[in-house]
């Protein structure tokens, strides 16, 4: 493994976040290469020359660096290239007093964390906040304007624009990916509001696609929403998981098959 300094390219990342299934990223690629422009240091892991992950950190290197995102191809994950790449950058800034993360509460991401010396702020008598309201503002904006117009009171507009499929892809993205719940019930709000029949057949399309199946996240995330539409769109929605290994998936497939034959 080869780990160095990380010259942007476009494909190269688009495929990374695709990946990882963090889509709401890739719908808007200058955002994000103004991101990586804007970024105090990015490290990559490279296996045989082809890219394996990155890492990005933020900050003024001098009291404080944030990472911001560590991601790893799922062909190259669980041979420590995400410990790897965190324990470089670690390295680069040993003399940083504050080195910080936002992850998702899972015990995976919990555990990785914790073997690479992160501790939660409560064990330093702190708490943490954040403010998304700006965000919101934005998915809502970007929802409408991906539409032309404000979905939640035009669904029969939509419903006859010939990028139908495209609306309802972006929507599943925000109904499925964030991991702030407002975010979340903006996505099943502009969702809901379309004709049951209507709206089954567009998810069943566009689903697969739209976001990351192979994600417990995503996953729980679509079964919730199909919950919502109708039994029938559920009942599909838990057949998805049928041949899959993982077992959270299954285990989220399960806890639907118990709400659905209840």
């Amino acid at each position: 493994m080869d780990i160095r300094e990380y010259i942007y390219n476009e494909d190269e990342i688009r495929a990374l976040y695709d990946d990882a299934g963090w889509k709401a990223y890739t719908y808007d690629m200058p955002r994000l290469k103004r991101a990586y422009d804007a970024s105090l240091k990015v490290l990559a892991a490279y296996e045989d020359g082809s890219l394996a992950g990155i890492v990005r950190a933020v900050g003024d290197g001098v009291s404080i660096v944030f990472i911001q995102d560590i991601i790893v191809f799922g062909k190259y994950r669980r041979r420590g290239i995400g410990s790897a790449l965190i324990n470089a950058l670690l390295e680069q800034y040993s003399d940083v007093r504050q080195i910080e993360l936002v992850t998702d509460n899972t015990p995976e991401t919990r555990a990785f964390y914790e073997s690479a010396g992160f501790r939660e702020l409560s064990r330093y008598g702190m708490c943490g906040f954040i403010n998304m309201d700006n965000y919101e503002k934005r998915v809502a904006a970007d929802i409408d304007h991906t539409a032309g117009r404000h979905v939640y009171f035009y669904p029969d507009e939509i419903m006859q624009d010939a990028r139908a499929a495209d609306i309802v892809g972006r929507l599943l993205v925000w109904a499925c990916q964030p991991t702030n719940a407002r975010l979340i019930m903006i996505g099943r709000e502009c969702l809901t509001q379309f004709p049951q029949e209507w709206i089954s057949d567009m998810i069943r399309r566009t689903a697969e696609s739209a976001i990351n199946i192979a994600d417990d996240w995503d996953y729980r995330r679509l079964l919730e929403l199909t919950e919502l539409i109708s039994p029938e769109l559920l009942g599909w929605a838990i057949s998805l998981s049928e041949g899959s290994d993982d077992p959270d998936i299954n285990e989220a497939a399960d806890d639907f098959r118990e709400h659905l034959n209840s």
